[in-house]
């Protein structure tokens, strides 16, 4: 496999002028290309290689890119460089141009929010495993898409575009399929078969009797997932020790026993709203 061969200013520059389009836009390309003249030639192609793919989307986005990149190779690896460039393009895509600069411009705020993310699962990467995994659950073609958070409308599900709480690739992979799992059991096992929308619209409090909804939920779902998947169940009971989210209030879970029986529907995680509302809830999963 050849080399990368270390590129001068004067080599650079034709490259940028050309992405960028300084013909039509009269960009600033000399600064950009002398500062990648001073990289190694490995990073030089790296740089250059992402700058060519995000121009061919949006050229402002793929400009800052590279004001930015002798920044980021000092505080990132390259796989967590690729995971905030990801995180950027998806922004862009789904809210805009601003957002998706936004992104690029912030980049301690990216690094700030967990060196762990260079261990990080990036659902790019690990869709093409996640997919068939759910659909072997499911027995049929539900999708699985990227989203701004883990959520399901039943017939796609949605997870954010890294997984990135735990220090350890493996685990943060183990996050994703128990994600996966949980909103699999949501479609599966009756969530959406109580009519939610009309009780929370009508409740006083609606957000604070959604979030009980959602507790009392977990209970049956989880019960429902030890049944029918143990190995995975205890995965998941292993996660949320090390995330240290298995705070349970005293007297729970005598409160929701009932929903650990395999008959328990989500009409009888919504009754026992009412009874819990002034209790204290237990922390929310990882999952």
């Amino acid at each position: 496999m050849a080399h990368p061969t270390q590129l001068t200013a004067d080599q650079i520059l034709p490259l940028l002028d050309d992405w960028f389009e300084v013909e039509f836009t009269f960009r600033n390309t000399g600064v950009l290309a002398a500062a990648l003249a001073q990289m190694s030639a490995s990073e030089q192609a790296f740089v250059l290689d992402w700058t060519r793919r995000i121009a061919s989307t949006h050229v402002e986005i793929a400009f800052q890119f590279v004001e930015q990149s002798t920044r980021a190779l000092s505080l990132m690896d390259e796989h967590m460089i690729e995971a905030w460039v990801l995180h950027a393009m998806d922004i862009y895509d789904r809210s805009g141009l601003y957002p998706g600069l936004k992104v690029i411009r912030e980049i301690d705020l990216f690094v700030r929010q967990g060196r762990e993310r260079a261990s990080g699962c990036v659902f790019e990467e690990e869709v093409g495993v996640l997919l068939p995994f759910v659909q072997g659950l499911s027995g049929r073609k539900m999708k699985v898409e990227q989203g701004d958070h883990t959520f399901t409308n039943s017939e796609v599900i949605f997870l954010p575009a890294v997984m990135a709480h735990l220090p350890d690739k493996q685990d943060n992979f183990k996050l994703y399929k128990a994600a996966v799992a949980h909103l699999w059991a949501q479609a599966r096992f009756g969530t959406f078969r109580v009519d939610l929308e009309q009780y929370i619209a009508a409740h006083p409090t609606p957000d604070l009797a959604l979030r009980c909804f959602h507790a009392l939920e977990l209970v049956r779902l989880d019960a429902c997932i030890a049944r029918e998947l143990p190995g995975l169940y205890r995965e998941m009971g292993e996660l949320r020790k090390k995330l240290e989210d298995a705070d349970v209030p005293e007297g729970w879970s005598t409160v929701t026993a009932e929903l650990t029986r395999q008959v328990a529907t989500a009409a009888d995680s919504l009754r026992l709203v009412e009874k819990v509302i002034g209790s204290r809830l237990p922390s929310l999963s990882c999952y």
